[in-house]
């Protein structure tokens, strides 16, 4: 026979070893990959939303300790720009 018309052996070892490629790459690698996936997701996104709710929880410190209204003292010396 030729590539066409394959014997029926050809054709079940071809199909055993799809399923067992299939299986191994469904069951193993695949939750292997997502789980890494989520760890570099929640270090990108949730770094930067961990960052946002520090700089607002410190403004809101900033804001209530009154030092937003305060006027800053002036420096004893001026700098001089050329």
């Amino acid at each position: 026979m030729g590539p066409l018309q394959p014997h029926l052996a050809d054709v079940v070892v071809g199909l055993v070893c799809f399923f067992v490629i299939f299986a191994v790459l469904g069951g193993i690698l695949l939750p292997r990959i997502e789980k890494t996936l989520a760890a570099r997701e929640d270090a990108i996104g949730g770094g930067t939303e961990r960052a946002d709710a520090a700089r607002a929880e410190a403004h809101a410190t900033y804001e209530q300790t009154g030092l937003a209204n305060m006027a800053l003292p002036q420096a004893p010396y001026s700098v001089r720009t050329a």
